[in-house]
């Protein structure tokens, strides 16, 4: 987990990502997808040739922008900042990067969050955290070592908020009344009901997946390589500068590393540097060390968990037979 820092330009800011449960990147004339840039040196020539700035103008606007759509992952933290505000405000970082181009510029960019803890009067924190929370950039990150900030995420460890999103309260299907009164996260209430989609067959994980990809923007279709026990999908930016290969595993037990082997040499064929492997009974700590090093192909690995996230977050763009199908 990562510690974010986040400075909001001014109170309307600062006020929208909290009442809108979001983080908001504004890119200096940036109208496109921070995804259809393969580098942060193609954002770079970007910035240059679009804002006429020099070269470390570019480079430091291009670094935040990669971290915000790239390293920044579900399950950070970050602090929501404004140095015209004595208030600090805590979240958990609930999915990945988004774009939204019918919105306003400085809301097409954005991340969900849930906001945990708001209102944190500034002067109560150390100074060692004021300090580090008084840099001008935009985005940064902080290291972990303030026992003031320890004490506050163990504290949201112990008892974190419950999603407030419309879905959360649609996926209880009467059959799982059961399991509500066992005090079922809507995660795993929605993982239930995914479950027995899949199993009366009314909808699969590939169904799942692509309605999740057409919801982010991305074009997707089914690869020929794909097999019973490995279904291979192809994402697929509007433009075609972005490739993300998705790799459904329908093997029983924890997926070895010899499925990522495998997954690299398609991703390469693909020419994909982006890719996903979902597999229901989830990784071994091997594979997920050879995720976890390889520097060629940015892989996210998937399980029950993570897909009903990306449902719950984009549940108003799904197609509607997955809409029906979980509600």
């Amino acid at each position: 987990m990562t510690m974010w820092v986040y400075q909001a330009s001014n109170s309307t800011e600062e006020n929208k990502c909290l009442a809108q449960g979001r983080l908001y990147f504004a890119g200096e004339n940036l109208n496109t997808s921070l995804l259809d840039y393969h580098s942060a040196q193609d954002l770079i020539i970007f910035f240059e040739d679009e804002n006429a700035v020099d070269y470390a103008t570019a480079q430091g606007w291009a670094d935040e922008c990669w971290l915000f759509a790239h390293e920044m992952q579900a399950g950070d933290m970050v602090i929501l900042s404004n140095v015209e505000s004595a208030e600090l405000h805590l979240g958990e970082v609930a999915g990945d990067y988004d774009y939204d181009a019918a919105s306003a510029a400085d809301l097409a960019h954005f991340r969900p969050v849930k906001w945990f803890q708001q209102g944190i009067d500034r002067a109560s924190i150390p100074a060692t955290l004021r300090t580090a929370l008084a840099q001008s950039n935009v985005l940064s990150q902080i290291e972990e070592d303030s026992f003031w900030l320890q004490t506050v995420l163990e504290a949201w460890e112990k008892n974190p908020p419950a999603t407030a999103t419309a879905v959360a309260s649609a996926v209880a299907p009467a059959s799982s009344a059961a399991a509500s009164t066992n005090d079922l996260s809507p995660e795993e209430e929605l993982i239930l009901q995914i479950d027995k989609q899949i199993k009366n067959g009314t909808l699969t994980v590939a169904d799942i997946l692509s309605s999740i990809i057409h919801a982010k923007g991305f074009n997707v279709k089914v690869l020929p390589d794909s097999t019973k026990l490995s279904e291979l999908l192809l994402a697929s930016s509007p433009n075609q500068n972005v490739k993300v290969l998705f790799n459904i595993k329908h093997t029983t037990g924890e997926l070895s590393a010899s499925a990522f082997d495998m997954f690299c040499d398609l991703a390469s064929i693909y020419e994909c540097h982006n890719g996903i492997i979902f597999s229901w009974d989830g990784f071994t700590d091997e594979l997920q060390q050879m995720v976890a090093m390889d520097s060629e192909i940015q892989t996210k690995l998937w399980g029950p968990k993570e897909l009903a996230n990306e449902l719950i977050n984009l549940f108003d763009k799904l197609d509607p037979k997955v809409q029906t199908a979980l509600s």
